[in-house]
């Protein structure tokens, strides 16, 4: 499997170094930024927005962070009219003034039904621009090689890693929102990195180290301001924070 490389590695640094702003935030003077996930268990395991809030309180910024998010959900879901989801959806957005609002679709729809995907993510899209704030997409991983719940989708890891972020850069494309590519940095992880498991014994849902990558690029793409230092999870060793972190800002 061929690596999939994001900037190179010496822009990075130099952005790191002068505190480069990476697509994020622009007025860096506004220390508050509200944040509303939109998904589902790969979306809440090990408490992923708390990181993002944590690592933002590291580095004196005011981050809140709320979630709508139910196992086995899919952003249809959150679309169906009249259902308690979608009404929570429309509450929650005229809630707050929020700043950024993500949304992660179910781990297999693009592969099971692209066009709900799709609409799906145009319908909220509009819903949150409409409010004021900023789509940022949640591009997901594959499942574990050679698991049986990656035999399932009839494709390799490659493959199914390839639909997966195929269809979130066109949807980004085609709604204009901001892209948080999780999955190629899960992607790139694996093929360097084999010993970092960034996934539980089910092959699908993110270990703690995989919800840090998720919420190191959320961070990094959304105030860029500085790397964070700080903020170090229990149960990862300072070694690997440091490949986790070069890994996520590598493709943004």
């Amino acid at each position: 499997m061929k690596k999939i490389s994001g900037l190179l590695s010496i822009f990075i640094i130099m952005t790191m170094l002068i505190g480069c702003n990476l697509g994020g935030n622009d007025n860096m003077d506004n220390e508050q930024i509200n944040i509303l996930f939109i998904g589902n268990s790969f979306t809440f395991y090990n408490e992923m927005p708390t990181m993002v809030k944590d690592m933002g309180l590291s580095n004196n910024w005011d981050i809140t962070v709320e979630q709508i998010a139910y196992g086995g959900y899919s952003l249809s879901n959150y679309i169906e009219e009249g259902s308690s989801s979608s009404l929570e959806v429309i509450d929650k957005l005229n809630e707050l003034a929020w700043d950024y609002v993500v949304l992660q679709d179910s781990s297999r729809k693009p592969l099971d039904n692209e066009d709900e995907f799709n609409e799906s993510i145009s319908a909220l899209n509009d819903l949150i621009t409409d409010n004021g704030a900023q789509t940022v997409l949640f591009s997901t991983w594959s499942y574990r090689d050679e698991s049986s719940q990656l035999q399932n989708t009839g494709l390799s890891y490659v493959e199914f890693y390839n639909v997966l972020a195929d269809a979130y850069k066109a949807a980004s494309l085609e709604c204009e929102t901001l892209i948080a590519p999780i999955g190629t940095a899960f992607y790139n992880l694996t093929i360097d990195h084999p010993e970092i498991d960034l996934l539980i014994e089910d092959n699908t849902h993110p270990s703690m180290e995989g919800s840090y990558v998720a919420a190191y690029i959320f961070y990094y793409l959304m105030i860029g301001n500085e790397n964070n230092n700080e903020y170090n999870p229990s149960g990862i060793s300072d070694e690997v924070l440091i490949i986790l972190r070069e890994y996520a800002l590598e493709v943004l």
